[in-house]
């Protein structure tokens, strides 16, 4: 597999303890919009969090993951299920077979992909008149605490500009794509202790490596934040789930 993905190796097992899952009601509206959907893609699955959201419904998961280190840690976490199925490829060449698939999701990945590849890919995967589903966990940006982070991340965080950029247009980015789409949000706030806290933060792609000038500097002002704003050694971290969902 490309060297693009082992960037991911060495994060499975966190990925798997620390990534939070996309709430319920997110789920239950995507089924809500289509009574027969018997099997999903997954696409770019990580380690499980959103495919087993949909087996716990007793549906056919195609988990397509490019790390093999994600995939294993899926089956660790997952354990032996006759309806999951896991499939090392890319997104925008999935090597499922044509007409095959009544629902394609997306959890937390489609700003990694060749939007234009992919749309293929899903025409050519699913079955007529499927859906595309895109979920994203992403936190409230008008709450004061999210905005002081994003002061934290511009100013010790060199390789924000890009993270931020997207933030700011992500939406321009799918109303340039795709021609109508369904969008929802879902109150889903994160009960986050200091070790996940610091994790979210860190496993973002900007966020300084622990031999950086300003890591140090970057943790000790995220520690002072969370001490700011938790209680009892529990922060509220505002987020919703977002769904964007539509026919190609």
């Amino acid at each position: 597999m490309d060297k693009i993905f082992s960037k991911f190796n060495g994060m499975s097992k966190q990925y798997a303890k620390y990534r939070p899952l996309y709430v319920k009601e997110c789920i239950d509206y995507i089924l809500s919009k289509e009574k027969n959907i018997n099997c999903i893609a997954d696409i770019w699955a990580w380690t499980w969090k959103l495919s087993k959201q949909f087996l716990d419904r007793g549906i056919e998961v195609f988990a397509v993951e490019p790390n093999e280190e994600m995939q294993e840690q899926a089956m660790i976490e997952i354990g032996e299920n006759e309806l999951f199925h896991l499939v090392l490829a890319i997104a925008e060449n999935t090597t499922l077979p044509d007409n095959s698939i009544d629902l394609i999701t997306v959890g937390q990945a489609f700003h990694r992909f060749d939007s234009e590849l992919f749309k293929k890919e899903c025409k050519r995967i699913l079955k007529k008149d499927a859906r595309v589903a895109i979920l994203y966990n992403n936190w409230d940006r008008s709450s004061e605490l999210i905005q002081k982070i994003d002061q934290l991340s511009k100013k010790y965080c060199p390789l924000y500009k890009w993270s931020s950029w997207w933030l700011a247009n992500h939406e321009l980015v799918f109303q340039n794509f795709f021609t109508t789409y369904e969008k929802k949000i879902f109150p889903n706030d994160y009960h986050l202790s200091l070790e996940i806290f610091l994790w979210l933060n860190f496993s973002a792609s900007y966020a300084p490596k622990k031999w950086e000038e300003n890591y140090e500097i970057y943790r000790d002002e995220l520690i002072n934040l969370f001490n700011k704003y938790s209680n009892w050694n529990t922060l509220i971290m505002p987020n919703n789930t977002i769904l964007r969902i539509w026919y190609l």
